[in-house]
């Protein structure tokens, strides 16, 4: 099992998923769960998570 890099509005991730992440840093945190897929899909930047093999 492999790790990689993949572009979040890629990966169809449930917003259950994205609730559960926690990284540690309230901000990040906030930013992914919230933020992150709206902001690509507005053209204003992707986001790339590092994900293992079982995504």
């Amino acid at each position: 099992m492999g790790l990689s890099f993949k572009q979040l509005d890629m990966l169809k991730v449930s917003q259950d998923v994205l609730d559960h992440f926690d990284c540690g840093h309230p901000g990040f945190n906030y930013f992914l769960q919230n933020d992150a897929i709206s902001c690509a899909a507005d053209g204003e930047g992707v986001t790339y998570v590092l994900v293992d093999g079982s995504i």
